[in-house]
């Protein structure tokens, strides 16, 4: 997508509003070794404040330096908020920490993994960083259209068995979880453990 971009003239923009540092200090930028012309985060780097950001290549950001282009807000740059994501990005999320991260989060998308392939079900795991997830599709999910042949029958039955044990994720149907930096080894390790269990009670 970079070298058709750069062919016809276009500029390719990374949403990073999902990811962010969540797939890595980089972001899916560092992540996936790909230089856009701009890139959009907010989130992951915000410390639980609200926060959104952009960043580009000096052609794209003199635009708005020479003043061609406005870049209007009422809370551009908010002193807390922007001493908040500081923190984030040079205290709290820092490149050891996030690498380690995402470490932990490998162990849990892999125990579960293992745990699939063992009772051979119709699902497979997807991780990027920090998130990851168990899928009830039989093949990979690559588009909007293999998303919708997921089984949410069979993938609600696992959130409810894991919200009745502690397991707290988001009320959709595609079960992603994040692990953060205060998650230890222990209860990354505890999901993949009660989604053992589920699967035992599945297959029984």
């Amino acid at each position: 997508v970079r070298r058709i971009t750069r062919e016809h003239g276009t500029m390719l923009i990374f949403d990073e509003v999902k990811t962010g540092i969540t797939a890595g200090w980089g972001g899916a930028t560092g992540v996936l070794g790909v230089q856009p012309d701009l890139v959009c985060l907010a989130k992951s780097i915000g410390g639980g404040l609200p926060i959104g950001a952009f960043g580009g290549t000096a052609e794209c950001m003199d635009q708005i330096d020479s003043g061609r282009v406005l870049h209007l807000g009422t809370y551009n740059g908010n002193p807390l908020v922007m001493a908040a994501a500081k923190a984030v990005l040079s205290e709290v999320c820092t490149p050891a920490v996030t690498e380690a991260t995402v470490a932990r989060n490998a162990l849990l998308v892999n125990a579960c993994a293992t745990i699939i392939e063992k009772a051979a079900l119709p699902a497979h795991t997807i991780q990027f960083g920090a998130k990851g997830c168990v899928t009830w599709a039989v093949e990979p999910i690559k588009n909007y259209r293999d998303y919708k042949a997921t089984d949410f029958d069979i993938a609600f039955a696992q959130w409810i068995h894991g919200i009745n044990r502690g397991i707290m994720l988001p009320p959709g149907l595609d079960e992603q979880w994040l692990i953060s930096v205060v998650h230890t080894e222990e209860e990354a390790l505890r999901y993949a453990s009660i989604f053992g269990e589920f699967v035992d009670e599945l297959t029984a």
